[in-house]
């Protein structure tokens, strides 16, 4: 089965708006006779505090994967009896895979401070920079600090895949059966904006590690991902339900790019991440809002066995944006329904002033032409009705001042209710359009289910 690696990072779109570089870094090797390949991706601080970051991770990447190609290199060229001693080992033994992999940490950790320190000395930050930091900063073994990142090495190396972690992020791999899993333990101190680091004085201890047997749970896909990929997520943390479970988002994330990665080429996938990676950074997988962070993904992927479940993962994958969608629908119905009450009260009480108005109006409308003929009437009348003449063109004067003032109100009212109309009009057709997409996401949502059910039947 061929296999093959790729890398992607995109600059976050908060970084484009704020003008600063990204600070993600990733890379992926796999081996002239394939006969294993590695991937790494690192995310340095966005704290000011660690103005290097951004050479940190990408040094934390080459270090990893420059250790790594050696291991793999000094385990290809042994014999094959101490390379299967090795993964016996691996396998069976937890004190010599804890030493093992304290012995890989202690060396990629070492290293990158070496290059840190090397970095540092060739290229000291100006006054400037330094006046970022507190004395204890200042201090010489706290340069790495400023250089500080995360980091996430895989190497697949049969019969094994060996993992690294520090920090946040996600590994998450694919077995053989389609199921997806977050093999690395988690650190419960990587939470929010907070993360354990490179540069912490107990990095060495804090290193995570796993080994997967590849013989007893053969693995399709291993993807490492910075949290520019889950902070995408509102399920990231939560069960939310439906396909929302905890983790749901990050699952979705990568069955889709499998379904990616399973129709194309190496260079294809890759161009395909340069173009979408920014706009998931902003918008998400949806559409509904990213994580604005840098985002790096790194893979291992095997298309021929990851295009068996594509069908059924691009399923997974359309109902999972549906629910999101009705979600976010139903979110901006909520949070309009106060305003679209409020835009019909003002309308409907201006319509309410109006009618008041215009009764009255018609009021000194019908008293007005009553007294004119009641004038006109009495002019006729033979007989001296000066005085009385006097009284009806005195009311007649009277009823006119209160009409034109009337006029005035009429009109104002008239403006009131048209503005308020106007208003409610417009809200009205982009909270009907916000319905009807909701009902149109429910009605493909509901034909998903019934096809579902329909295939669970058919098998």
């Amino acid at each position: 089965m061929v296999t093959y690696t790729f890398n992607s990072t995109a600059r976050g779109a908060s970084h484009v708006e704020r003008k600063i570089p990204c600070e993600d870094a990733s890379g992926a090797f796999t081996a002239e006779n394939g006969a294993f390949h590695i991937i790494a991706v690192a995310d340095g601080h966005g704290d000011p505090r660690c103005f290097r970051s951004r050479a940190g991770a990408e040094m934390a990447v080459s270090v990893a994967m420059d250790f790594l190609r050696e291991v793999a290199e000094e385990k290809q060229a042994a014999p094959d009896t101490v390379r299967e001693r090795f993964f016996h080992d691996m396998f069976t033994n937890a004190r010599y895979r804890q030493l093992e992999f304290r012995r890989w940490t202690d060396v990629v950790l070492s290293r990158w401070n070496d290059a840190v320190r090397r970095d540092f000395d060739q290229n000291p930050p100006d006054p400037g920079e330094m006046e970022l930091l507190s004395e204890r900063l200042r201090e010489p073994d706290a340069i790495p600090h400023i250089y500080g990142t995360t980091l996430m090495a895989a190497l697949y190396f049969p019969p094994a895949l060996m993992l690294l972690q520090q920090g946040d992020g996600r590994c998450e791999v694919f077995y053989a059966d389609g199921r997806p899993q977050q093999p690395i333990p988690w650190d419960s101190r990587c939470e929010g904006n907070v993360t354990t680091s490179l540069c912490d004085p107990d990095a060495t201890v804090s290193f995570r590690s796993r080994i997967l047997d590849l013989r007893q749970t053969p693995v399709i896909a291993c993807y490492l991902g910075t949290d520019g990929v889950e902070d995408a997520f509102r399920d990231t943390y939560t069960d939310l339900g439906e396909s929302h479970t905890l983790m749901g988002g990050v699952h979705t994330f990568y069955k889709s790019l499998s379904c990616e990665a399973a129709s194309r080429t190496p260079d294809e996938l890759s161009a395909y991440l340069a173009e979408t990676l920014p706009g998931f950074s902003m918008r998400g997988l949806y559409g509904y809002g990213g994580s604005w962070d840098d985002v790096s993904v790194a893979g291992i992927v095997c298309p021929e066995e990851l295009a068996r479940f594509a069908e059924l993962w691009r399923m997974n994958v359309r109902r999972y944006g549906l629910e999101e969608g009705l979600f976010w629908k139903g979110d901006e119905l909520r949070s309009g329904a106060r305003k679209y009450e409020l835009l019909s009260k003002r309308m409907n009480d201006a319509q309410s002033r109006l009618d008041l108005v215009r009764e009255e109006y018609s009021m000194y409308h019908e008293e007005l032409a009553f007294l004119m003929v009641s004038k006109t009437s009495l002019e006729k009348t033979p007989g001296n009705h000066e005085e009385e003449l006097e009284r009806l063109v005195e009311e007649i004067r009277q009823r006119e001042r209160l009409q034109a003032a009337c006029e005035g109100s009429l009109k104002a009212r008239k403006r009131e209710f048209e503005d308020a109309e106007k208003a409610f009009s417009a809200y009205d057709a982009k909270y009907q359009a916000v319905k009807a997409e909701r009902r149109q996401l429910l009605s493909e949502l509901l034909a998903l289910s019934n096809t579902d059910s329909a295939s669970g039947a058919d098998a």
